[in-house]
């Protein structure tokens, strides 16, 4: 302290001041006691650590540049680390529509080195973009709900086609759900031999749901940057939904499910036939196999597998542009597996989005089903519906009939209230409502002659299970 004031009693009244006599002062008594050695390193690392600081400020601000005028990201500050971490801190999110932005708890820029982070933005500066981009974030599971006002995301048509058309009001008092992060990522690889961008989107909310997307973009150059994203080509996507409990939160929010807790076959199937009208509309046509399996998807849910595949990427103008031009492409679709099936999805649009279509489509082979009507090339086909066949096909609606069905012991969880089945290992069979689950052993409610008695099994003596759906 008595140093610090013989500084600023030498500088006061001086041309010079403290201001130009203290750092030649700290380096004089630096060296007098033999410091400079000690912190020579420090000011090496304060150094780059600024310079480091100023690439990654470099980066996030040019790529803020180049988002389109509906997309609005801010943040408070940036942290960046030696391991090729970058800490977005306050970090929101407000697409056109959306009335509030999304806020994020936390968003990372992960790289393999920061070495990059510099290279990054002397890219971003001459127009070209990273070879490989990762992003992590997560964010409570509320700040979704602003999400379904943005105009150009398919939230409506997600919800719609997972099993609820449309909420219900209702007056009964509902518990509040617990608060539950959502844990996410984005990255994608540009390879320059093959002009394929490979982009991967994951969304998972413990015990609700997970979203995975993958998708492959055919560049058309063996150079990343903002303009050739104008000319990119869809290639093929992936998309697979798994639920963990949310989609029987939805079903009750939607009126599917009765006061037994069971989901009832009336709104099975009218939202059968609702998502088949939806379809049709946009000039898709869902075989009958593929309507059952949907309609049992929604009795038990367990995941979803969309994969969209064309001989040749499509450009993604003309997809937004007009939707005839989703007809190159060819649909699997897997309810309830791992992989996707050969239910048939088929492209047969009408009239008007033929014409509507910016170019002929190739003839493409739909996938293979009974009907040799329906083996014909896509072009061959009468394209033009009117009402009177759209209703003819509607009314073709198979309504589901509940039955005794096999299921593992791993799917009863979504299947509490439901009548079961159960055979031991020693040809035992005992059948009951399922009244409870635990990791060890089941609980079936059973009625006798004096009332309901709640019996316990063991799950390793289980050889077979039937639920009644």
């Amino acid at each position: 302290m008595a140093l610090l004031k013989k500084f600023a009693l030498r500088g006061t009244g001086s041309p010079g001041g403290l201001s130009s006599r203290l750092p030649v002062t700290l380096m004089r008594f630096a060296r007098q006691f033999g410091l400079i050695p000690l912190l020579l390193p420090l000011f090496i690392f304060a150094g780059v650590k600024l310079y480091l600081h100023l690439a990654v400020v470099a980066v996030v601000e040019s790529t803020l540049a180049t988002l389109p005028d509906n997309v609005q990201f801010d943040y408070d500050q940036i942290d960046s680390h030696f391991d090729g971490t970058v800490d977005i801190q306050g970090a929101s999110l407000l697409l056109e529509g959306m009335s509030l932005p999304l806020r994020f708890d936390r968003f990372q820029l992960l790289t393999d080195s920061w070495r990059q982070l510099p290279l990054a933005a002397e890219g971003l500066e001459q127009g070209e973009l990273p070879a490989a981009v990762r992003i992590a974030f997560s964010l409570p599971d509320a700040e979704l709900e602003y999400l379904a006002a943005a105009k150009w995301l398919p939230v409506d048509t997600a919800r719609m086609l997972l099993g609820c058309f449309q909420p219900v009001e209702t007056t009964a008092e509902v518990a509040p759900s617990q608060a539950v992060t959502l844990v996410g990522s984005f990255d994608y690889q540009f390879d320059s031999a093959s002009e394929y961008l490979s982009a991967q989107f994951q969304l998972a909310g413990e015990q609700r749901f997970r979203v995975d997307i993958k998708t492959d973009l055919d560049i058309g150059g063996p150079q990343l940057s903002l303009a050739a994203l104008d000319t990119a080509g869809l290639g093929g996507a992936e998309i697979g939904y798994f639920n963990l409990g949310s989609q029987s939160e939805m079903l009750r929010q939607c009126g599917a499910v009765s006061r037994s807790g069971l989901v009832e076959g009336s709104y099975v199937a009218r939202q059968s036939k609702v998502v088949k009208h939806r379809l049709m509309q946009q000039g898709w046509m869902a075989s009958t196999e593929l309507e059952l399996a949907y309609q049992d998807y929604l009795f038990l849910p367990v995941q979803l597998q969309l994969q969209l595949t064309a001989p040749q990427a499509v450009n993604m103008t003309e997809l937004s542009q007009s939707s005839a031009s989703w007809g190159p492409f060819s649909v699997r679709i897997g309810l309830n597996n791992s992989q996707p099936s050969s239910h048939a999805l088929y492209w047969q649009p009408d009239a008007n989005q033929l014409a509507a279509a910016p170019v002929a489509q190739p003839k493409l082979e739909p996938p293979a089903i009974e009907s040799t009507t329906q083996k014909q090339p896509i072009a061959a086909r009468k394209a033009l519906i009117n009402d009177t066949q759209l209703k003819r096909q509607l009314d073709r609606t198979v309504v589901y009939q509940p039955s005794y069905k096999p299921v593992s012991v791993r799917e009863l969880s979504g299947l509490l209230g439901s009548p079961l089945k159960l055979t031991t290992l020693n040809g035992r069979r005992i059948e009951g409502v399922l009244d409870g689950l635990g990791r060890e052993q089941l609980q079936l409610r059973r009625e006798i002659s004096h009332g309901v008695a709640v019996v316990p099994v063991r799950l390793d003596i289980i050889s077979g299970v039937k639920a009644y759906f």
